[in-house]
């Protein structure tokens, strides 16, 4: 669903999510900035992402911001140290889609 927060009286759009280019569209249509509408929530598990020639690297990960596409965001990683012990690691990521993101050189 996507609401509009700067028009509050503007109808709430519902649809079935198809991929970036509906969201796109539907942006279009309702003259939104499609960069605007957040596909990715704070607090959100993510699919953090990379991808190179022979190598693709596939982890999840918690959103610390709220994203549209292709804003970037910071992306919070929680894994176990050899000696048990919980660290934090933090990522920039592109938006792609709906807990897709591609993370940052």
């Amino acid at each position: 669903m996507i609401a509009s927060c700067d028009h509050p009286e503007r109808p709430v759009i519902a649809f079935q999510d198809q991929g970036s280019s509906v969201l796109q569209q539907i942006a279009q249509e309702h003259d939104v900035n499609s960069h605007e509408i957040p596909v990715v929530r704070i607090g959100d598990i993510v699919l953090l992402w990379k991808q190179e020639d022979l190598l693709r690297i596939e982890v999840a990960g918690v959103a610390e911001e709220n994203g549209g596409l292709s804003k970037t965001i910071r992306v919070r990683l929680l894994h176990r140290n050899t000696d048990n012990q919980s660290s934090q690691e933090e990522f920039a990521g592109i938006v792609r889609g709906p807990s897709d993101v591609e993370m940052q050189p």
